[in-house]
């Protein structure tokens, strides 16, 4: 839990030797090292950041390891259906150690995807409130300029407004000072600009009715803001690619539908996904698990999707669904034919998400039995 992490250490026999509670600090890392040998196999739990400190105190000296948290809870629901707390979480992790089917989790790529994918989350929608923020500013201050605005332009235009931030600065320059001013910071897409777009902008300032009278210096770091939160969401991707290019789920970057965020934000999530024992328990952990009604022997045929699961990945599937169906992929044809069978568009479309879903376990799969013949053929 926060700051704090319950020990529990076993014999060969798997008979509790001591328990105790350790704080995240110098002292409790050298009361957690007294106990322990060279010999000792140490097991962590995936969950948040609280175990991060632990892991990378004792992963240069000591045989430790993450668990993964599906099996856990399965082991869980086994061992101590009754019980939930940290201390019976302790012992059960420390048993699971004798486990041959026990599955490990790769933590620097996992923790790194996940909390890069999330972070990227963040900035972006502080981006996207610091761009409707600004769209609103630049309709009291300059209204005529809106309508020029687009994703293509946007960067070349803000930059404009960043020197000169009001109507009648802008049009007391030249076509070329401005042509220069929107494009001086721009290292890609300056070719966007001519000097109609100039002669367009200066002709709008003139006979701009805008608030003279506004904050000018709060319209500033709106702008500052937002280029900053830009730039941040650039390198941020760079981070998650090179990030990404560690696993072996790289290689699916190279088919349709799978771009670097979203691919970052599912393998952040998933982990191994070997640690699933099938597609039906990969989609009920992204949020698409089927829910029958049952009485006895008897199945209700309305059957529906249970929504407990990865809320993160039930939304990323869902937003790459979407990219699939304006592409028109083997997921739009899925999708009219479900249409066809009198089914509620938002229904096809969750239906369409599950099938991405599966079909994305059955891809992740793949990528570890080609690097499994890739490694046997480099042994041979």
């Amino acid at each position: 839990s926060k700051n704090k992490s319950n020990v529990c250490i076993l014999d060969k026999e798997r008979k509790v030797i001591k328990e105790f509670e350790i704080q995240h600090n110098k002292e409790g890392l050298e009361k957690l090292k007294a106990n322990l040998t060279k010999e000792t196999k140490i097991a962590l739990e995936v969950t948040g950041n609280y175990s991060k400190v632990v892991y990378n105190n004792l992963k240069d000296d000591y045989d430790i390891m993450y668990v993964d948290g599906v099996q856990m809870s399965n082991i869980a629901r086994y061992h101590s259906p009754t019980i939930k707390n940290d201390k019976v979480d302790a012992e059960l992790l420390a048993k699971a150690l004798s486990f041959p089917d026990l599955i490990k989790v790769n933590p620097l790529r996992v923790n790194e995807l996940r909390d890069l994918s999330k972070l990227y989350q963040k900035v972006k929608k502080q981006l996207t409130a610091y761009k409707s923020m600004l769209k609103d500013q630049i309709n009291i201050i300059f209204p005529e300029l809106e309508y020029l605005m687009s994703s293509a332009n946007n960067q070349g235009i803000s930059s404009l407004l960043l020197q000169h931030p009001t109507p009648r600065q802008i049009s007391q320059l030249s076509h070329e000072e401005i042509l220069e001013a929107m494009t001086k910071s721009m290292k890609k897409g300056s070719g966007n600009f001519k000097i109609e777009k100039a002669i367009k902008i200066k002709e709008l300032a003139s006979n701009s009715i805008g608030d003279s009278s506004y904050p000018i210096t709060y319209f500033k770091y709106t702008i500052e803001t937002m280029r900053y939160f830009l730039k941040l969401k650039k390198q941020m991707k760079k981070s998650l690619d090179d990030a990404l290019s560690q696993t072996p789920y790289y290689r699916l970057t190279d088919n349709f539908g799978f771009n670097t965020i979203g691919l970052s934000t599912i393998v952040g999530e998933i982990g191994d996904v070997r640690r699933f024992a099938n597609y039906k328990k990969f989609a009920s952990y992204c949020g698409f698990g089927i829910y029958e009604n049952k009485s006895g022997t008897s199945v209700n045929k309305s059957s529906r999707l249970d929504k407990r699961g990865n809320k993160l990945l039930r939304f990323t599937f869902y937003t790459l669904t979407l990219t699939q169906l304006r592409k028109k992929t083997e997921i739009f044809d899925y999708y009219n034919k479900l249409k066809e069978r009198g089914k509620h568009p938002k229904k096809c479309l969750i239906a369409c998400a599950r099938k991405l879903a599966v079909k994305t376990y059955f891809d992740m799969i793949k990528c570890h039995d080609e690097e499994k013949k890739s490694l046997n053929s480099l042994t041979v």
